[in-house]
């Protein structure tokens, strides 16, 4: 009954939610001066900065301007909404073969809820990984974490709770997998505050944004540190 109803939920959240999109701006730039850093944000609609209306507002504006406070920045983003592991890697696949100092990711929650089975998520991400490193010489992998639907309020239960359930579980192999190729995992800091996210109820609005950026910029900053 509870799965019955969770579908009945799924329909009426995609039917009535506002559809958003990629915000305009450019996705590639330079900025910054000193020692040079190759930045690349891969994944899905967070990635892509879906939620607020200009790239400068998101991930891809946040983030390179954290880090370009003490070096060039030469940033790339290449996300799409809807993005799943499988067609992240065909898009990083299709990059030309140039390197990346840092990658950040942000995929997985369309596998978790578009009914891809875990092992194949893992082996697609574990693929990623594998292609960054031989292809690109990424030097820094930071993977972020699965949303936390558990706390998203405007998903009603019981879908929340079994698609939140099912986005932990893709979260935990995630986070064993990090450690398995020597990546690191960014979790979501942010407070589950309605405040926090974009008129979806779903999306990060401009504070999350703001605040997984300077998160992600300070792991990658300790990490740049001899």
């Amino acid at each position: 009954m509870k799965s019955a109803l969770a579908l009945l939920q799924g329909a009426w959240l995609y039917a009535t939610r506002p559809r958003l999109q990629e915000p305009t701006g450019p996705r590639e730039g330079t900025l910054g001066h000193g020692p040079d850093l190759r930045l690349l944000i891969l994944g899905d609609s967070a990635a892509a900065g879906v939620g607020v209306a200009t790239q400068g507002d998101a991930l891809a504006g946040h983030l390179p301007r954290s880090l370009a406070q003490d070096r060039t920045v030469d940033w790339r983003l290449a996300a799409r909404c809807g993005a799943t592991t499988a067609s992240t890697l065909k898009r990083l696949q299709a990059l030309p073969a140039e390197p990346f100092d840092v990658v950040l990711m942000a995929v997985g929650i369309n596998d978790a809820k578009n009914g891809v089975a875990k092992n194949t998520y893992r082996n697609n991400y574990r693929t990623i990984i594998e292609t960054l490193r031989t292809r690109h010489s990424a030097g820094i992998i930071l993977c972020t974490a699965l949303p936390p639907v558990l706390s998203f309020p405007t998903v009603p239960e019981p879908l929340r709770s079994i698609m939140g359930t099912r986005a932990s579980e893709f979260d935990i192999a995630l986070q064993e997998l990090c450690i398995e190729m020597g990546t690191d995992y960014l979790p979501h800091d942010a407070p589950p505050d309605p405040k926090m996210l974009a008129a979806d109820g779903l999306h990060p609005g401009a504070p999350y944004y703001r605040l997984w950026a300077d998160a992600a910029a300070t792991q990658i900053k300790k990490a740049l540190t001899p």
